[in-house]
């Protein structure tokens, strides 16, 4: 098994124990678990079949590596290495200093575990999410943006700020949305809870959307790792019910996390339309259907 930089074994542990996963079942979702997760999300896109194509499957040549049709000009996941074919920008010194070889699939595998924990240089900007979260801690932030945000399932207090779990959701993030997306980097950036209370949601999405709120980075994180640590060990918020606090003190509270977000679950509005169930539904359930909230500690 190749070495992933930064999310060594005691981090990634850590991971699984503040998801929930308990410790018997740890080993069925390892490092390696996940990283084979996160290639399968990726390789309708870059490899054999290119399921990605809205006609369907292709030339069924497992061996096909895709190249990039705009400035990306490189193969498969070293698109990387490239970000453009013209100009002085050329590759990530994390990528050249290393002796991998790009027209290999075990190359391409090492490609983008190198560039997850990639550092900036003077003369390249391409730090990898991984390095971003655990390493430059340029990721994580406090909770002050859910200011109702009461705990984490089966937590019994709310910490300052964002734990490991949460800075690996932005990692993820960041590999598919790029290093300066301003929802969970530079000092503008949410925290988790945040981005999922507010985001929208949308099965069909294929970018982010700022002016609609749409997700797709979101949608991108939460998969990978659904398919890695399973459905069941998805982060569960739980939350100050809507008019329920009485005296400082919160009366009740209900759950909303991203397994609630991903579900896919919908609203028919008043005029007929159909939009995503989000937050803001599931308080109005909870307020209205006694059964659906839970005791606050």
């Amino acid at each position: 098994m190749m070495k992933w930089p930064v999310l060594q074994g005691r981090l990634h542990n850590r991971v699984l124990a503040q998801a929930g996963v308990a410790e018997n079942t740890r080993e069925t979702m390892t490092r390696t678990h996940l990283l084979r997760e996160w290639l399968q999300h990726e390789s309708p896109y870059h490899w054999g079949t290119n399921k990605a194509a809205k006609s369907g499957p292709y030339q069924q040549t497992p061996f096909r590596m895709t190249e990039g049709g705009d400035e990306h000009g490189s193969l498969s996941f070293s698109q990387l290495v490239y970000p453009n074919r013209y100009g002085a920008d050329s590759a990530c010194a994390a990528l050249t200093a290393t002796d991998i070889n790009p027209y290999s699939p075990e190359g391409q595998v090492k490609i983008i575990a190198t560039f997850l924990g990639s550092e900036p240089t003077d003369n390249h900007s391409c730090s990898g999410g991984m390095n971003m979260a655990f390493v430059e801690d340029t990721l994580g932030r406090s909770y002050a943006d859910v200011p109702d945000l009461v705990r984490i399932q089966g937590q019994n207090t709310l910490g300052n700020t964002e734990d490991d779990y949460e800075k690996l959701a932005k990692a993820i993030f960041v590999y598919n949305a790029g290093e300066g997306n301003a929802w969970v980097s530079g000092r503008s950036r949410h925290s988790w809870p945040y981005i999922i209370r507010n985001l929208v949601y949308s099965s069909d999405s294929a970018t982010n959307n700022q002016d609609s709120g749409v997700c797709h980075s979101c949608k991108y994180s939460i998969q990978i790792r659904e398919g890695a640590f399973g459905n069941d060990n998805l982060r569960t918020y739980i939350w100050e019910g809507d008019d329920a606090n009485h005296y400082g003190q919160p009366d009740w509270c209900f759950e909303y996390g991203e397994r609630e977000w991903v579900s896919g679950a919908t609203v028919v509005n008043d005029d007929g339309s159909i939009r995503p169930k989000a937050f803001s539904d599931y308080s109005d359930d909870a307020l209205d259907d006694e059964s659906l909230r839970m005791s606050c500690n």
